[in-house]
């Protein structure tokens, strides 16, 4: 993920002044700001680092495509998303979006998920096997189990199949 960040005095002096900054580069937001500081900051054409007034305010002004809430969040908890959009892809933001996951809570992300699945009802196959739900049932009276009917009542109340087959609990 990329953010633009611009020097508000410029700006309020009507010079877009600002970088791109590429989230990848950085472990925490106090690496980034203390870049945002050198490049945006230190470099303003209307107040340079020198005079009586050099600017100190920035705001980030675009996020490329990121996710919805962006600006409400921290210089830290942009790197924390970014970085967990990187360790788990599209599914981290399939929950952000459609699951109005706490972006600032993975640990939840990483409890609610359960994977990537073509269907709802190849998720219940799956489950059904993991647990052994069926293991002790003969299976003379196994083949008359509804997996339609379970698939339909769990992701009516406990589970969300989402954009791109990922399932997540609703709990």
């Amino acid at each position: 993920m990329r953010i633009y960040v611009a020097s508000l005095s410029d700006y309020n002096e009507g010079v877009l002044h600002g970088e791109w900054f590429d989230l990848d580069d950085y472990t925490d937001g106090n690496d980034l700001l203390c870049r945002i500081e050198d490049e945006v900051l230190a470099t303003s054409p209307t107040c340079p680092p020198e005079s009586d007034y050099p600017a100190e305010e920035w705001e980030i002004h675009d996020v490329g495509d990121a996710f919805s809430g962006w600006e409400r969040m921290s210089l830290d908890t942009l790197v924390a998303v970014n970085t967990a959009i990187l360790e788990h892809g599209e599914a981290f933001q399939v929950w952000l979006d459609e699951m109005d996951g706490d972006y600032e809570d993975v640990d939840a992300f990483q409890d609610a998920y359960e994977g990537q699945y073509d269907s709802e009802l190849d998720y219940i196959y799956q489950y059904i096997e993991d647990i052994g739900m069926l293991n002790d049932v003969p299976e003379h009276i196994r083949n008359y189990f509804d997996y339609d009917a379970f698939a339909r009542d769990v992701f009516m109340t406990d589970m969300c199949f989402c954009s791109g087959g990922h399932v997540f609990r609703n709990y």
